[in-house]
């Protein structure tokens, strides 16, 4: 009988974001798309306030796990609606222009 044990350390540092870009729907919906097929270590979070308002978050590491936990705790539509009330701290605020510029100097992928 063989046994294989695999024993990799997990206590890499995950690194945190916790970003709002706002701008108009069809461009967030194309940095959405270019922000997944580069890296999958982003929670987004689209909100549509008007035609040509759209605000994403984005929640990396803990953050992510603490939007979990709160949208879990309270109502999710509470939480979704009020994002920056029931987090701790405040979003990095950015347009989607340079947002998208930040994109391609993989900003989104290097660590806090």
């Amino acid at each position: 009988m063989q046994i294989n044990s695999y024993d990799k350390r997990c206590n890499q540092p995950s690194f945190e974001k916790f970003i709002k870009i706002t701008g108009p729907n069809h461009k967030i919906n194309h940095f959405r798309t270019k922000l997944n097929s580069q890296t999958d270590k982003f929670l987004t979070l689209k909100i549509n306030k008007k035609e040509h308002k759209t605000i994403l978050y984005l929640f990396s590491g803990k953050d992510a796990d603490k939007y979990i936990d709160l949208a879990i705790k309270y109502q999710p539509y509470n939480v979704r609606n009020n994002v920056k009330k029931y987090m701790a701290k405040n979003p990095i605020s950015m347009k989607v222009e340079k947002a998208l510029s930040k994109l391609k100097t993989n900003y989104f992928s290097k660590k806090k």
